[in-house]
């Protein structure tokens, strides 16, 4: 702490350190990569840009008229849709009638974010993926099917006949019938509601390949949304910091990159240019990857090209959030920029504080069925010398179409009784059944200590409300030349998960521990250490979960090293361990059985998620730091690195990407 560079180490880490805050699946490979003949209609529109550029489009939203419902209980052949009324093959439509059309009908219910009524529909592009063979994938998938319990699921017999209309093309039958049932309310999920669990890798998650459960239908806004339903997850895309609401960081649809190959793994192309602390987006074929200098990069994934770069006037190291028609980041001067993700071109900005020292560490996250943002507001100022501390944190919810600040929650007010400080670093977790976003919260700077410090937050997305929080380490203040701890800031990102019907949120935490709690009231269930917690050390990156394991690296510092665990998500029991010759600040990601996390060593480890066994691992160039997250897609492990010891505004610095593939 004496000299100016461990100053900065100091206070990068123990304020959480640049976290880029920022069951094989039935499918038809050569079915997923036909691109679909329809694709959603654009439109002009939009709320009034806060600085905006002139023209911007926007993707429409998918809508239709209200649909009619057909009996739970009824057969597929006894479902009796009307000859001649639509244009899908007969036998077909019974079919959707009956086990389908409640939720994907014309009127989109229970999340649904498309209508499978026609025969386009089912021809529309998903982001490199058309909706028959998303369909496909749902319905044959035996650990995640739809429609999703309690209904029952297809027959053999019935994914039969989807699958023989489908990969045949999807045709229009002339005459043909009507998907649309009767108006009783009932369908698929039958007369108690859907049973979706719409943020859990588990129960119906983003995560799920594809995702036809986008959330509820989409809350109106001032000015109405211009964005489209989010894109459907693909092998090929990794859209946002957490992979999706949940924040898994688990690509549910990779099937390339496996155990068995992973030690194949070598370079395909590399960019170089500033330093980043980014989890690198993926969507149509295009990386979208922050940097240092302020500018946006995007690349095309199979070789790197050009697509566009977008200059922005402050340092970018949160990661990037991107939609069918955004790219969305933050940077390092508080705010919060919107692009145009076919151009590049800024859309918006919007500052959401205006304090000297305010940093956004934290990715935004949309929310699509409310049109939102959810974005934490930390800041350097843990680094200045001063008698008087000013800054106080908050989570701020944004209008996605206009920047338009919504709603405010501010973890240090004075009205708490709480001192300045408890900035948030992380990147929220979304829970769209329960409208709630939960997120860490980070130390006081002064007295007094305030509630929120080092507390996991449950926000009321719609309203800013709080729900509640739960408290790990009270009486926490500490700055780099002031109050001197404990420091157990929550810098990491919750996870979502449900184990035996419960809905759990986990999240990492600087004193070592990884906690899981209940979502609906906020007791902890499990609790396990997994190293001593230092100012800096512990769990600061974000951890993965999947196939019932959460994937956490936690750090010793005084040992300059850092552990990966697997730990059962039902009981808190640590399944293995595996050591790691240098520290770890960017997050886990997990993609078909593989774990993957960098190091400030400038390793990449790929480890086997069953057992932590060594898979494979190489060097950044020079062995430049990793900082941010990796990020798994289309059979591609992308890499960034270039990270600085920095917490205030610093320099570009050199740092770059690695994309390795078979």
């Amino acid at each position: 702490m004496k000299s100016t560079w461990m100053r900065g180490w100091g206070a990068l880490l123990c304020a959480c350190a640049v976290l880029g805050c920022s069951s094989d699946t039935t499918r038809n490979e050569d079915v997923l990569r036909r691109m679909a003949e329809g694709a959603p209609a654009r439109s002009p529109g939009g709320g009034a840009p806060i600085a905006a550029a002139a023209n911007g489009g926007s993707e429409a939203r998918l809508a239709g008229s209200a649909p009619k419902g057909g009996g739970a209980g009824a057969s597929a052949s006894d479902a009796g849709p009307d000859t001649g009324s639509g244009d899908i093959p007969c036998e077909v439509a019974a079919v959707l009638r009956q086990h389908c059309a409640r939720c994907h009908g014309r009127s989109l219910r229970e999340g649904a974010p498309l209508a499978l009524v026609d025969a386009a529909g089912f021809k529309r592009d998903l982001s490199g993926i058309d909706a028959g063979a998303a369909v496909l994938n749902r319905v044959a998938d035996a650990v995640r099917p739809m429609p999703p319990a309690p209904a029952s699921p297809l027959t053999a017999a019935e994914i039969g006949v989807l699958r023989a209309w489908i990969e045949g093309g999807a045709q229009p039958a002339n005459p043909g019938c009507s998907v649309d049932p009767s108006s009783d309310g009932q369908g698929a999920a039958g007369a108690s509601g859907s049973g979706v669990v719409l943020v859990t890798p588990e129960g119906g998650a983003r995560a799920v390949p594809p995702d036809l459960d986008a959330g509820p239908e989409p809350e109106p806004t001032d000015a109405g949304s211009t964005e489209p339903p989010p894109p459907a997850a693909t092998p090929a895309s990794w859209p946002s910091f957490g992979f999706d609401l949940a924040n898994s960081r688990n690509n549910l649809n990779e099937r390339t990159l496996s155990a068995r190959n992973v030690g194949r793994l070598r370079e395909l192309w590399r960019f170089s240019g500033p330093s980043t602390t980014s989890t690198p987006a993926v969507l149509g074929g295009v990386v979208y990857l922050p940097g240092w200098d302020g500018r946006v990069y995007a690349r095309r994934l199979d070789d790197g090209s050009e697509v566009w770069t977008s200059a922005l006037p402050d340092l970018i190291d949160s990661s990037p959030t991107v939609t069918g028609a955004r790219v969305y980041v933050s940077d390092d001067n508080g705010s919060v920029h919107a692009l145009e993700r076919s151009s590049g071109q800024l859309r918006w900005s919007q500052r959401v504080d205006d304090h000297a020292e305010a940093h956004l560490w934290s990715s935004p996250v949309y929310i699509a069925s409310a049109s939102l943002l959810v974005v934490g507001v930390a800041s350097g100022e843990e680094q200045v010398l001063t008698t008087d501390y000013t800054f106080r944190g908050s989570v701020v919810g944004l209008d996605a179409d206009s920047g338009r600040e919504r709603w405010r929650f501010e973890t240090a007010s004075e009205a708490s009784g709480s001192g300045p400080g408890i900035g948030v670093w992380g990147t929220a977790a979304i829970d769209e059944t329960r409208k709630l976003a939960f997120i860490g919260t980070g130390n006081n700077y002064d007295d007094p200590a305030g509630t929120y410090s080092d507390s996991l937050l449950a926000i009321a997305y719609q309203t800013g409300e709080l729900v509640w929080y739960k408290q790990f380490t009270p009486g926490d203040t500490y700055t780099i030349y002031g109050s001197q701890g404990p420091d157990y800031d929550i810098g990491s990102s919750a996870n979502l998960f449900t184990v035996d019907g419960r809905d759990l949120v986990g999240i990492g935490v600087k004193n070592g521990n990884y906690y899981a709690l209940d979502r609906e009231s906020g007791s902890v269930i499990w609790m396990t250490p997994i190293t001593p917690g230092t100012v800096l050390g512990g769990v600061i990156g974000a951890s993965a979960y999947a196939d019932g394991l959460i994937f956490v690296a936690s750090n010793t510092f005084a040992l300059a090293n850092s552990t990966a665990v697997a730990i059962d998500a039902r009981d808190g029991r640590i399944q293995w361990r595996h050591d790691l010759s240098n520290l770890s600040y960017g997050g886990v990601a997990h993609a078909n059985g593989v774990v993957y996390l960098g190091s400030t060593g400038g390793s990449i480890y790929a480890l086997d998620g069953a057992s932590g066994q060594m898979l494979w691992g190489d060097q950044t160039p020079l062995s430049q730091p990793i900082g941010g997250g990796v990020t798994i897609a289309d059979g591609r492990l992308l890499v960034p690195w270039g990270y600085q010891w920095t917490l205030r505004e610093g320099n570009a610095g050199n740092g770059g990407m690695t994309v390795y593939g078979l």
